[in-house]
């Protein structure tokens, strides 16, 4: 049987990384019940944590209330940070063999990724304004 001091252990270092079902861990069977109610603790907090952001962020966004748009936003944003550091990363290792990793290289390969990501969030932008414009006008 795990002693305490090991339970709050484990608890811990789930805390840091929480990427499996905590009460399933051999050796603490014994506390499963306890760990599935501080797993799922956690996980409720966690989730009313990100629903209150959300509602921030829809307020920020001059949609109050509009959680789910807001979470598409937000999950669209995440994408496009993401797919812009795998640009960039493929950028430098293309180009390492011309630039020799030049910082100076590093940083303009990073402002062109920049620069292209604007462009494309400007050319959104201008569809959703169009979007918009046109049920403005259609409605009574």
């Amino acid at each position: 049987m795990a002693t305490r001091e090991a339970v709050e252990r484990l608890k811990k270092n789930w805390l840091a990384d929480p990427c499996y079902d905590l009460e399933d861990v051999e050796g603490f069977e014994e506390h499963r019940d306890e760990l599935l109610a501080y797993r799922l603790g956690w996980e409720a907090t966690w989730k009313q944590e990100h629903q209150d952001y959300l509602a921030r962020y829809a307020e920020h966004l001059g949609i109050p209330g509009d959680v789910a748009t807001a979470a598409n936003i937000e999950r669209d944003r995440a994408t496009r940070n993401t797919l812009a550091e795998k640009a960039a990363g493929l950028l430098l290792h293309y180009l390492a063999e011309h630039t020799h990793g030049s910082p100076d290289a590093r940083a303009e390969i990073r402002r062109i990724v920049t620069y292209l990501l604007d462009a494309m969030d400007a050319s959104i932008d201008a569809k959703i304004a169009l979007a918009l414009a046109k049920l403005r006008q259609e409605e009574p």
